[in-house]
């Protein structure tokens, strides 16, 4: 009986740490899928953001010409 109960604590030991390592493992993927997630949302906003930059570079320079026009 004593080695049954043996086999038994050291199978359910390795199984706790097989089990805690499977779920460290899960996480560092989700994590992973989230941080690409958030790097592509952060990408689209940054491009938008240069479009708008560049829109409004065009106008100021548009501005500065007529401007000079005047003086």
């Amino acid at each position: 009986m004593s080695e049954q109960v043996f086999l038994l604590t050291i199978s359910l030991v390795l199984l706790a740490i097989l089990l805690l390592f499977g779920i460290r493992a899960y996480s560092a993927v989700q994590q992973a899928k989230y941080r690409a997630a958030g790097n592509a949302d952060t990408a689209h906003a940054l491009a938008s953001i240069d479009a708008s930059l560049a829109d409004l570079r065009q106008r100021i320079a548009a501005i500065e010409q007529i401007l000079k026009q005047v003086d």
